[in-house]
């Protein structure tokens, strides 16, 4: 939802009132705590990461304790054995049912064969 106009500029005109406040008391701070304030933002910014750093790790670096990234290299160890197995079985099925096509009395083509069907229930 977004705000009316009035809200809008409403938000501007004390962002405005902040910012000079601010200002107003930044220009009677002494010049021993501003150099004091200046180290101390320093010292923050070099323990930040930065977002490059962050970015660069990959998802990893995202599941911070080293139990986590056990758990989730399991899991996704288990998932891909999982597609193996899955793709292994279909596999076996495809080749079995080849196996029964090549291996029946029948030719392959009479499966085909649009009357088979009908011919099969009347035989059978």
């Amino acid at each position: 939802m977004k705000p009316k106009t009035g809200e809008l500029q409403h938000e501007e005109t004390q962002a405005k009132t902040i910012v000079a406040l601010l200002d107003q008391n930044l220009a009677s701070i002494d010049p021993l705590t501003l150099s004091k304030l200046k180290y101390g933002r320093e010292q923050a910014l070099s323990k930040m990461p930065s977002i490059e750093s962050i970015a660069d790790r990959g998802v990893l670096y995202i599941l911070s304790t080293h139990q986590q990234k056990i758990r989730f290299s399991i899991i996704a160890l288990l998932l891909v054995l999982g597609i193996f197995l899955v793709l292994h079985e279909n596999m076996q099925d495809f080749n079995q049912g080849d196996a029964y096509l090549l291996g029946s009395e029948l030719p392959p083509e009479a499966y085909l064969n649009e009357g088979f069907e009908t011919w099969l229930s009347e035989n059978l």
